[in-house]
């Protein structure tokens, strides 16, 4: 069962968005393999895929595909865990069919979580 990264109070803030194509929250969470980007969604289209596009100044940009969880079509999750510190700008890419769509977004650790 995946719950919130550094127990809760240190993890980034979730990011929560509603678009056409879907509805949902993505938010770092622990799992029994470590840290893993995780994907909920509310409403979604049919055969949504999506990846996180992590953007880290002087580095390559850092991609984690997201994998659907068996036996939970609303949760998508990275096979490996973004690397730290979990403070970045990114970009979450969902598409659908025809459609796709790239929302921006921040992740910044609580005031004195540093690594």
């Amino acid at each position: 069962e995946a719950r919130p990264a550094h127990a809760g109070h240190h993890a980034p803030e979730p990011f929560r968005f509603a678009r056409e194509i879907a509805t949902g929250e993505l938010a770092i969470v622990d799992t029994p393999n470590g840290e893993r980007m995780q994907l909920s969604l509310g409403k979604r289209a049919d055969g949504i895929t999506a990846k996180v596009v992590i953007e880290r100044p002087g580095l390559p940009d850092e991609v984690l595909p997201l994998e659907p969880v068996p036996g939970n079509a609303g949760t998508l999750l990275s096979v490996v865990a973004p690397a730290e510190p979990h403070e970045f700008d990114a970009s979450l890419h969902l598409a659908a069919d025809t459609r796709h769509e790239a929302l921006e977004f921040r992740m910044t650790e609580p005031a004195g979580h540093a690594h």
